[in-house]
């Protein structure tokens, strides 16, 4: 019986997660730096933080959660706004101006915001989250039922494939869980990720897509990850408005399925232009010469290449799939080269075509930032 990470996610959150009510107590918060002002963006990310209560002591790390939950508030009345990274840069700018200034900010805006503080009990309390006095706990598992009621019933989402959990730098669980989006297309599979929610004031649920270019290899080949678009605002606490949760999963589903189709849609067109698009010998030895990977990884995506345009001719998508291909499936190349390879392939269909990346005559690297879920 495969293991079921979401409930150990629920018995976590039940069995180890306690909060209690700053604003009420007297209570003290330190941070304690290693490195010399100013500091850049990594050294703020390694800046380690306490609360004492008393007996009580509460550590943790000054993470993405921390400056977000807290410099949302603190900077509310400056129309930074609400989206992590201007909370950050001004969050970063305040530290290195004043940082006495910048301490005793944060300690009024938590009590002034009646936060209560949610950490996970051990010989090292650890930070799991700030939660406001009207916050309610989310149920991960009324989620998925109704979730997978109404999935069934839409006849576009066919069944779970896989669930998968890892501890995140909050001290608890990231669940997802992965479903076959049914598709009668030849070139693309395509998957919906859930990632659920935590019960730390933060961690919301979101929905991610797997794509496979089904073209090639037995399984298909993996394109490069990507967020969706869905905002979710699932109710907390649903089983106090059955009715409105009802509605909104069913809308919810109604909405990933659309985009499901519309996504597909999508990259069949940019599957068929590349198909259409023949490459020139001179244009792939300048490829490889801007792609800075071992030798041995080239010879890899050559001898697939080799054999694909054969078969296909020597298009944007023959050369597209022997990317993917090594990067999905070369137990030789190293993680971080398998994903190179992986988003290069998936550039050269989504990215306006092969020739936009030899363009500047720039070394091949990583340009994005993925969740390789």
């Amino acid at each position: 019986m495969d293991k079921d990470f979401l409930l150990e996610l629920i018995d976590f959150e039940q069995n180890n997660v306690v909060e209690i009510a700053l604003y009420e107590k007297d209570f003290v918060l330190n941070f304690i730096c290693s490195s010399t002002f100013p500091l850049t963006n990594r050294e703020v990310l390694k800046v380690k933080f306490e609360i004492k209560i008393n007996d009580l002591k509460i550590e943790g790390v000054m993470d993405r959660v921390f400056i977000h939950q807290l410099g949302k508030r603190l900077f509310d009345s400056e129309g930074v706004g609400n989206d992590y990274m201007p909370v950050f840069i001004r969050w970063l700018s305040l530290m290195n101006e004043d940082f006495d200034e910048f301490k005793s900010r944060v300690y009024r805006v938590i009590v002034g915001s009646k936060l209560r503080i949610r950490y996970v009990i051990g010989k090292i309390n650890l930070f799991y989250g700030f939660v406001s006095t009207i916050f309610e706990n989310t149920n991960q598992l009324d989620f998925r039922k109704s979730f997978q009621l109404y999935a069934s019933q839409s006849g576009q989402i066919e069944h779970k494939i896989s669930g998968s959990a890892k501890i995140n730098r909050t001290v608890g669980f990231q669940v997802r869980e992965n479903y076959q989006i049914k598709s009668s297309s030849d070139l693309i599979s395509i998957q919906c990720g859930i990632v659920y929610g935590l019960n730390n004031g933060y961690g919301a649920y979101s929905v991610y897509w797997l794509r496979k270019l089904k073209s090639i290899g037995e399984n298909g080949v993996w394109l490069t990850p990507i967020e969706s678009k869905i905002k979710l605002n699932w109710r907390n606490n649903p089983r106090y408005h059955s009715q409105s949760a009802a509605e909104e999963m069913e809308y919810f589903v109604k909405t990933i399925s659309e985009e499901a189709v519309a996504h597909q849609l999508y990259l069949e067109s940019l599957i068929k232009k590349a198909e259409n698009q023949m490459l020139e010998i001179h244009e792939i030895d300048k490829f490889y010469k801007l792609f800075k990977v071992a030798f041995a990884t080239k010879d890899r995506v050559r001898n697939i290449h080799q054999k694909r345009l054969q078969e296909k001719g020597n298009t944007a998508l023959t050369f597209a799939e022997s990317l993917c291909y090594v990067g999905t499936y070369d137990t030789a190349t190293p993680r971080s080269v398998k994903q190179l390879l992986i988003e290069t392939g998936t550039r050269i269909l989504e990215d306006a075509g092969f020739r936009i990346i030899l363009k500047d005559d720039q070394e091949i690297t990583l340009k994005y930032s993925y969740n390789w879920y």
